[in-house]
């Protein structure tokens, strides 16, 4: 596992500035084969009775499995802390506490996102997964993206930011219990460790992947200007693919509520009466 994730993150980190070269595209071509032989190895462990780092019998809970990469999608918003912190520096010439400071709405806006839906209900609560990614991808980071485009700063920046850290943290709690509602107790410790392995895998996937974009749009440039358009379109990448976690998170959902309607049904047909 780690030399599949190590061949395709350092092939793409690298890439760009060595040109491509063949043995860098070998690195990136490689990584899928390492990784059906890693997962070809945990079942062979599992045949033989012993203990695999990721039990094959959990990837087979379709809820869970699914929700994995649901969770690989929803953490590639760890470029956004990247580049927008290069943005403000580089581009905007401010300094490292200013930056830090200038993406603290962010993170202090994670806090009351979850603490505002705790006593939502079951009905609603089915739909705060796409209610908070929807506020993160449509006004967060679509503001930011914008804003960065435009060289706007102030109020629009700080709402911008505001309500991509409260979106988030609407989503991420919905996203957990849709991951491991379905797991077993006996395999609970197992189950979140994957999904949190995911989530790590996920944003350094996602810095690697996104990054060289970032930098070829950006070229030779320098100023406002240029770091702004290579941070909008960035941006924009990265709402992309959270789209893929929030269309693949809904419609996980569905599925498993079509699944307990056709349940309930088959168990009420069983009780009623008959003539």
């Amino acid at each position: 596992l780690s030399s599949a994730l190590g061949c395709f993150v350092v092939g793409l980190s690298i890439g760009r500035e060595r040109g491509w070269p063949v043995w860098d595209l070998g690195m990136i071509a490689a990584a899928p084969l390492l990784l059906a032989l890693f997962f070809a190895f945990e079942r062979r462990i599992s045949r033989e009775g012993g203990m695999p780092l990721i039990d094959p019998a959990l990837l087979r809970i379709k809820r869970f499995s699914r929700g994995l990469i649901c969770a690989l999608l929803f953490f590639f918003t760890m470029p956004f802390y990247i580049f927008f912190s290069i943005y403000l520096q580089a581009g905007l010439g401010e300094g490292a506490l200013a930056a830090g400071l200038a993406v603290l709405p962010y993170g202090v806006a994670n806090f009351p996102g979850p603490l505002s839906v705790r006593r939502a209900s079951p009905k609603l609560r089915r739909w705060l997964f796409g209610l908070g990614m929807g506020l993160q991808i449509i006004v967060g980071y679509a503001g930011v993206g914008l804003c960065a485009w435009t060289q706007t700063g102030g109020l629009p920046l700080f709402l911008a930011l505001f309500a991509g850290g409260f979106g988030q943290g609407v989503a991420m709690p919905e996203l957990i219990h849709s991951i491991l509602g379905e797991v077993p107790p006996a395999h609970t410790g197992v189950a979140a460790g994957a999904m949190n392995s995911t989530l790590q895998i996920g944003a350094a996937v996602s810095v690697a992947s996104i990054g060289s974009p970032f930098f070829v749009i950006l070229g030779g440039g320098s100023g406002a200007v240029a770091y702004g358009h290579a941070l909008g379109i960035t941006m924009a990448a990265i709402c992309w693919m959270l789209t893929g976690s929030i269309v693949l998170g809904l419609w996980k959902q569905a599925r498993h509520r079509a699944s307990a309607l056709s349940e309930h049904a088959r168990a009420a047909s069983r009780c009623r009466p008959r003539a």
